[in-house]
């Protein structure tokens, strides 16, 4: 972000908490898709615009987080609203931490296209021995 944040009254908590669970719904549905999303099937444009979505969307939830103590000390930590927010960000940041490992974890398929017949065959092959089906 850079800039300093404007830190909100608490009369804004309903708000950004609202914007913090949407947050949560998105994170848990990218990386349901993540996970899954078949072995080289996403490209690496796809997957850098996760990371970099994501990355600022990390540097966001800092600012999100401190917003949330600052009205639990606020209120004395008795609020359990402020306690619902902190706890939704934390899973947002859990999910979010989680999806950007994924995204990294990923191969793109411009990796499958520059392999040989033959080394596709033994990837392919090394990753069902390595993940048998159920």
């Amino acid at each position: 972000m850079g800039d300093t944040p404007i830190w909100q009254p608490l009369n804004q908590l309903a708000y950004l908490t609202s914007i913090v669970d949407e947050g949560v719904d998105a994170a848990q549905d990218l990386l349901d898709t993540l996970n899954q999303s078949p072995r080289w099937s996403l490209d690496r444009h796809t997957l850098q615009r996760i990371n970099e979505i994501w990355s600022v969307t990390v540097e966001d939830l800092e600012v999100f987080a401190t917003q949330g103590l600052r009205w639990a000390t606020e209120t004395g930590g008795t609020n359990p609203d402020v306690t619902k927010y902190c706890a939704l960000v934390r899973q947002e940041q859990a999910l979010v931490a989680q999806l950007l490992a994924a995204a990294d974890a990923a191969d793109p398929i411009e990796d499958l296209l520059e392999m040989s017949d033959l080394e596709a065959g033994i990837a392919a092959a090394a990753q069902d021995l390595a993940n048998p089906p159920p």
